[in-house]
């Protein structure tokens, strides 16, 4: 959504660099105040969405640290350790690239305050570079995610259909057992 945003704002600052000798000073001044505004507001979701994804990591990592020390090392818990580390290192990767990109809407905003859309252009294009790259990689790991989500859940689901057969011999031989005992005793 960023870069799709984005740009439809790159093609409106090439259209105002383009046609800005045909505008009156006031008709320039309201469009780059426009384009300003349009462009610091997508700094502003690229640096949210950038905090989100931090906060995101912070509590991966917290439960990453209590799992390792509440739970013994099972081939289970370490499968799942090692996709949430790699899901944390995704999300450190995806904010640092949001705030690059940020800091990309953020010259392209100036250079629009200094009524240079040319520049602001170019920089938005970086920006956007930079959205789309990061877009691409998020598609890219997510169908590994569920991937890797579903075979954990196949494993998890297994361990459990073996422990319940295990369960139910161990019940049946008890209650052979028991019979067993009844029978010596009579």
């Amino acid at each position: 959504e960023l870069a799709r945003r984005q740009d439809a704002l790159n093609r409106e600052q090439d259209d105002l660099a383009k046609k800005r000798e045909r505008m009156t000073e006031e008709e320039l001044r309201r469009e780059l105040a426009r384009l300003t505004r349009e462009q610091s507001g997508l700094r502003q979701q690229a640096e949210e969405l950038a905090r989100q994804l931090q906060q995101q990591r912070g509590q991966q990592q917290q439960q990453q640290q209590q799992s390792s020390r509440g739970q013994g090392q099972g081939q289970q818990s370490q499968q799942g350790q090692q996709s949430q580390q790699q899901q944390s290192q995704q999300n450190a990767e995806a904010s640092r690239a949001l705030r690059q990109a940020s800091e990309e809407m953020q010259n392209a905003a100036s250079d629009l305050r200094r009524q240079d859309p040319e520049q602001a252009s170019a920089r938005g294009n970086r920006a956007l570079e930079r959205l789309r790259d990061l877009e691409g990689r998020m598609r890219s790991t997510q169908p590994d995610d569920r991937r890797r989500t579903l075979g954990e859940m196949q494993l998890e689901s297994r361990q459990l259909a073996d422990t319940q057969r295990q369960l139910a011999v161990q019940r049946q031989r008890e209650g052979q057992g028991r019979e067993a005992r009844g029978d010596a005793a009579r």
